[in-house]
């Protein structure tokens, strides 16, 4: 029997769960197109830009990643939900923060085969993961609004 505590998480969970995913798909798709067509016109900063900077930025977002990864886990235990479920969530949530803010700083200096890679090993930890706790009808739900968010995407941008 679910409480009105673990319902609330769940659903804060969800709608995280789908707004990361779109983000990363989008930007999987933005790395895909900028690697097939050989054109800097679709990452977010000038080739040119200076290593440290992107760095810079990798490394404050490594600790708001982890900031938030720890808001999930926090939300999730406050909602009744069980550490062995609440830590691989929240690590899977760090993984696609790490993810969409590598994307951010890197994607038009490393292999841009990268991107769709790690995002869908992530994806494949995540629907295993998220799959009992939100339900499966919600889980291939969100994965097919990030299928669209990258067609979109694709489209647009091709």
């Amino acid at each position: 029997m679910d409480t009105v505590k673990a319902k609330q998480a769940r659903l804060w969970l969800g709608i995280f769960f789908v707004i990361i995913l779109a983000a990363n798909a989008f930007f999987s798709t933005i790395a895909v197109l900028s690697g097939l067509k050989d054109n800097a016109t679709f990452t977010p900063f000038a080739l040119d830009t200076s290593p440290v900077v992107r760095l810079l930025l990798f490394i404050i977002s490594l600790a708001v990643s982890w900031g938030i990864s720890h808001l999930v886990y926090r939300t999730l235990i406050r909602g009744e939900i069980s550490v062995s479920e609440s830590v691989p969530i929240a690590y899977i949530f760090l993984g696609f923060l790490l993810l969409f803010f590598g994307a951010i700083a890197f994607v038009s200096i490393i292999h841009w085969l990268l991107w769709p890679l790690a995002f869908f090993i992530l994806l494949i930890f995540s629907v295993i993961v998220l799959w009992r706790l939100l339900g499966g009808l919600f889980t291939v739900g969100a994965i097919a609004a990030a299928i669209i968010v990258a067609f979109i995407t694709f489209y647009l941008f091709s």
